[in-house]
């Protein structure tokens, strides 16, 4: 007999970076040419639940947790493009949440997500195809 496998309880936050080209940076910088402008919705993610466990617990129990680094965030920044082709929200990783910021690639992932059986909130500066804005987004919201 197999024993069916639980979801992940985790929630992977996305940033949705407008591609960019290599040629666009210099060997030196680190990071994507856009990554600086989602520092307001990096902020924001220490404010949300690191995963369906964290708003049930007490705050003692949410703080011990991420001491032992086992509440942690888990955050990542993601090309448009290899979002939209390789990556989306499955059986047993299915919270997502995908912040963009710009109108271009809001459209995209407001597009992606109508062909997804499991999809992911969208969180944007601009209202696309059932996205939220970012004072939109609250535990509650998570947690429908």
């Amino acid at each position: 007999m197999t024993q069916k496998r639980q979801p992940e309880p985790k929630i992977l936050y996305v940033l949705a970076l407008p591609d960019w080209k290599p040629v666009e940076v210099t060997p030196f910088q680190g990071f994507a040419p856009k990554l600086p402008n989602f520092v307001p919705l990096m902020e924001f993610i220490p404010t949300l639940p690191a995963d369906i466990v964290d708003p049930i617990m007490g705050l003692d129990d949410r703080l011990a947790r991420r001491r032992t680094g086992d509440g942690a965030w888990l955050w990542t920044p993601v090309n448009l493009s290899t979002l939209l082709r390789k990556r989306k929200p499955t059986p047993d990783f299915p919270y997502m949440v995908i912040f963009t910021i710009d109108q271009q690639s809001a459209r995209a992932v407001a597009e992606w997500r109508k062909g997804l059986r499991l999809k992911p909130i969208h969180v944007s500066f601009y209202k696309v195809g059932g996205s939220l804005l970012p004072a939109d987004l609250s535990q509650e919201v998570l947690r429908n």
